[in-house]
């Protein structure tokens, strides 16, 4: 540590790196409560941005969609979070959007007419939820003491080398001198991997065959101009990034959506949209979100609870998923809904709740028992609860007419929409609220590393999947817009089971193309354009992230490996190894490093990613504490050692050396007064921004994104 106090490099400014420096101000009276700090921020994009945006401005298109409402969106930490530092409460991303519609009517009195900002029952768009995070930045860096200085550089970061006195010396694309940091924490989300297995060999064959494929990544981040208009293209997946590419190629090429009766659309077309065939596993799209509110019972967890949790880590013989976890899973859903549908809707039961949940309890929730239990009890078969038929919902559907498939998908789409806003189906949402609220109890299964291999490799990842298949899909409107795009011809369905390869044909004729089908039908399309619409498995070995590549590659991080002890299976997660309770890294002698951290969706520790909503003790903010307080602590002990102090290491300021001059936009903690209204330039020091002030005023330039932010 120098002696003008420590040094931290945060690699990341998404929604976790973000989160980390509100948790780290937050914890700084406590833990580290009278050195100076410096904090650097790295990412070369704005705040929550994705590694290229495709509006023409930089920012994140509001294009794309997001799938929580207004209201349920909080970058704030409340009073239902349990964790050790200070709940901070502030504004939910609705409470936001009314207080700045405010102050602009404030400060424009002829602008009666203007927005009033977001209900909390809206579905902003990701350009949105990207301004309310820099917004979020910027009122943390706000707070921040006098003593706390926070540096932003609008680069990616390259490299991490470790020097003799043990300080981090983090290297930037632009800046030739680098950052030496006391303590490094990596946020880096979904970085880009390189093709593998099916991947690569789509890829090489499209190569080899004059073929466009466009491989697993993010609709924003994907090269659209390569399809042309009225092109025939096959898309693998149907979850939330296919609204993304959805959203792109017919409303980002000029269609437009007209009211029909009711909220029924009808698509406008352009006539710069391509035909798209859809398919996927499952066949269909995820459950919209619902327009449903409340239920009558409140949720709470009943059997995976401690007392049935710790009999099952006390084992020795490793857990199977399925045998071991999913049964209480399952009795967690059935409960809810059926208690909701007992107690909300007695007159579809034929006997009284009481009765029913003591049936429930007697058996070992064996599936016939189950099964004859309900049957006796629930009238209508539609209100019975079908987990298998939920998880897989046209499996059995089989027909010869392709059309037949269309209009058969297109009226589970508005079932699905009809049961999300109809009270009568208020059970669904309470299926939905123990999915919630059982993210916490499986996810402690899970990080105890008590699971087998098999049941880490697939069990996991297929009820990780289910659990975003019920909860996170899309909203109302964008599943109209679907509906839209099929009645309209431009989106056609191929079922479940999607398979895809390429075949070879006539060169006089049409060549190689890729094929598609599915399950339902016998219907198979040939064309010269595949669009996957879903994002890589994630894999340090395998990215296309310098850094992540340069720390594997001297193990400096590594991959977590599984081994079964029983059948001495191996496998790679491709996950970023850190071990517990301060999610410090684990390099490749399996020794965590003390001062270097990482957070996120590409590390071993958590499960269930999305924005954390207001009251619901979220994850997100629990785990970001405990992180920020373990660099803290470490920032503490180093500040508080006896030994004598290393040279100091006065790192860059934003003026950078040589010929490159680029560097770092300074925040500076002790000064007042609003961020200019132009961009500033580089190197120049920036007084804090106001709370009001631009959420987009971050740098002059944006370089191109390789750094996902986490």
């Amino acid at each position: 540590m120098s002696q003008t106090g420590a040094v931290l490099v945060v690699v990341g400014a998404g929604p976790r790196g973000v989160g980390l420096l509100e948790r780290l101000l937050a914890n700084l009276p406590e833990l580290y409560p009278t050195q100076q700090l410096t904090v650097h921020v790295v990412d070369p994009h704005p705040f929550g941005a994705v590694r290229r945006a495709h509006d023409g401005t930089g920012d994140v298109s509001h294009l794309l969609g997001g799938n929580a409402r207004a209201g349920e969106v909080t970058l704030f930490p409340d009073r239902s979070v349990t964790m050790t530092g200070p709940a901070r409460p502030g504004p939910t991303l609705a409470e936001w959007s009314r207080e700045q519609a405010q102050r602009a009517r404030a400060g424009a009195p002829d602008a009666d007419g203007s927005p009033a900002g977001l209900s909390v029952d809206d579905f902003p768009d990701r350009g949105t939820h990207s301004e309310y995070l820099a917004w979020v930045f910027w009122h943390a860096v706000n707070s921040a003491p006098a003593r706390v200085s926070v540096q932003v550089h609008p680069e990616r970061a390259l490299n991490i080398v470790e020097d003799t006195d043990g300080r981090h010396l983090v290297h930037l694309e632009h800046s030739r001198a680098p950052i030496a940091a006391d303590c490094v924490v990596l946020a880096v989300g979904h970085p880009p991997t390189q093709p593998v297995g099916q991947v690569r060999s789509l890829s090489e064959a499209a190569d080899r065959q004059g073929l466009t494929y466009l491989p697993p990544d993010s609709a924003a981040d994907a090269d659209l101009t390569r399809i042309a208009a009225g092109q025939e293209v096959i898309v693998r997946g149907l979850g939330l990034g296919f609204f993304d590419f959805l959203a792109l190629l017919t409303l980002g090429r000029g269609g437009a959506f007209a009211p029909e009766s009711g909220d029924r659309l009808r698509y406008l077309p352009s006539g710069k949209e391509p035909l798209l065939y859809v398919g996927s596993r499952r066949g269909v799209p995820y459950h919209c979100q619902g327009e449903m509110r409340r239920c009558t019972t409140e949720v709470t967890p009943r059997f995976l609870v401690d007392e049935r949790i710790r009999p099952l880590l006390d084992r020795s013989d490793p857990l199977d998923f399925r045998a071991d976890v999913w049964p209480l899973v399952v009795k967690e859903i059935s409960y809810a809904y059926y208690r909701e549908l007992c107690t909300a809707h007695a007159v579809r039961v034929e006997q009284p709740w009481e009765r029913f949940a003591a049936g429930l309890d007697t058996h070992d929730w064996d599936a016939e028992a189950l099964a004859a239990t309900v049957e006796a009890t629930v009238i209508d078969p539609v209100d019975r609860l079908d987990l298998s038929r939920l998880d897989r919902p046209i499996a059995q559907f089989s027909c010869l007419d392709p059309e037949e498939l269309q209009r058969h998908v297109r009226q589970h789409i508005a079932d699905d929409l009809s049961r999300r806003r109809d009270p009568r189906h208020s059970a669904d949402l309470a299926l939905i609220r123990a999915v919630q609220v059982i993210t916490e109890p499986v996810t402690r299964i899970v990080e105890s590393g008590r699971l087998g291999v098999r049941s880490r490799l697939a069990d996991v990842p297929w009820f990780l999947g289910l659990c975003d298949f019920l909860t996170r899909g899309p909203s109302p409107q964008r599943m109209r817009q679907l509906l839209a795009l099929s009645r309209a011809g431009v989106v056609r369905f191929l079922g479940a089971d999607m398979w895809v390869r390429v075949e070879a044909g006539p060169v006089s004729v049409d060549g190689a193309r890729f094929a598609a089908g599915g399950s339902n039908t016998p219907e198979k399309v040939r064309t010269r354009v595949l669009l996957e619409a879903r994002q890589p498995q994630p894999s340090l070995s395998r990215s296309a992230e310098p850094l992540l590549l340069a720390l594997v590659g001297r193990g400096m991080i590594s991959e977590e490996q599984l081994q079964d002890p029983v059948e001495g299976r191996r496998a790679v997660t491709g996950r970023m190894r850190v071990a517990s309770p301060g999610w410090q890294v684990v390099d490749r002698s399996g020794e965590p490093h003390p001062r270097r951290f990482a957070v996120g969706p590409l590390t071993t520790a958590p499960l269930f990613t999305g924005l954390p909503r207001p009251g619901a003790d979220a994850l997100f903010f629990r785990q970001n504490d405990t992180v920020a307080r373990a660099v803290l602590t470490a920032l503490e002990e180093l500040a508080t050692r006896p030994e004598s102090t290393p040279p100091e290491t006065t790192p860059p300021t934003g003026t950078g050396s040589g010929s490159t001059g680029t560097g770092s936009s300074t925040t500076g903690s002790n000064t007042g007064g609003s961020t200019p209204a132009g961009s500033p330039s580089r190197g120049t020091a920036l007084p804090r921004q106001r709370d009001n002030a631009p959420a987009t005023d971050r740098t002059a330039t944006t370089p191109a994104r390789t750094t996902l932010p986490g």
